[in-house]
């Protein structure tokens, strides 16, 4: 059986699946596991990364949250300086 017809069967029998840049999160009940490209097996992983690699599964997410803000002041700066 190779790994497409295996990725099928989990797929019709519930398990949730979804791909990111380096492999698949694989949700079976409440336990996420990854198998990532160029790894044997499947690693179960920390709550804080399984959010993480859910996020940038699902698109977002990708960028923290504190450099967001940082560049705000920044612009906000910008703007102050440019109004005088």
């Amino acid at each position: 059986m190779d790994l497409q017809h295996a990725l099928k069967n989990l797929i019709e029998n519930g398990t949730n699946i979804e791909y990111f840049d380096n492999g698949y999160v694989i949700q079976i009940n409440k336990e996420i596991k990854v198998f990532e490209e160029g790894k044997k097996t499947l690693k179960k992983l920390p709550q804080t990364q399984q959010n993480k690699l859910l996020l940038q599964a699902r698109g977002g997410g990708l960028e923290p949250k504190k450099k967001y803000k940082n560049n705000l002041k920044i612009k906000l700066k910008m703007s102050a300086m440019r109004a005088f």
